[in-house]
């Protein structure tokens, strides 16, 4: 019997404007979670498999964007400026017990779950770097862990994303 064991796989990708980002399907439902200017800020909503209305599960006065889902469905990570930086942040998936994951005063955005839930990856500029200059960490979910960089990145948008 062969054991599944995940790898993390960087892409070479332009980064999207928050007008071109993609929604999500909630794993094993039909949930669709996606970001939205529509109350004059960028907040992430929830469009509930069977209902016609949005559910904002942020709900915040700062840009929250860039939502992912974990693989179970129980909560969301996405990209805010809350603390007045670009910074990874989670809530579970009716938007309650908002968690701050990065503390960086470089830009951290494109958060990315790992198969387990665990970890998050992350894009982050590099210190005094050009804007090109960027690397890619991992921050546990839970435990208040530091972030751990995985990649330093070469002058070009890269991204992290996991798969088995």
């Amino acid at each position: 019997m062969r054991a599944s064991v995940p790898i993390l796989v960087f892409a070479l990708a332009s980064f999207p404007s928050p007008a071109t980002e993609p929604a999500a399907w909630k794993p094993h439902a039909a949930d669709l979670l996606f970001a939205s200017n529509r109350g004059g800020n960028s907040d992430v909503y929830v469009l509930r498999a069977g209902q016609k209305e949005w559910t904002n599960l942020t709900s915040h006065e700062a840009g929250d964007n860039w939502p992912v889902w974990s693989a179970d469905g129980t909560r969301v990570a996405f990209q805010s400026r809350r603390t007045g930086n670009l910074d990874i942040w989670t809530v579970k998936a009716d938007g309650s017990e908002a968690a701050q994951l990065t503390d960086d005063p470089e830009p951290d955005y494109l958060p990315a779950w790992s198969p387990d839930g665990r970890w998050l990856v992350y894009t982050a500029a590099v210190p005094g770097g050009a804007e090109e200059d960027i690397d890619i960490y991992a921050v546990p979910v839970e435990g208040g862990g530091k972030p751990m960089r995985l990649v330093q990145g070469p002058k070009r948008e890269i991204e992290g994303s996991w798969r088995w």
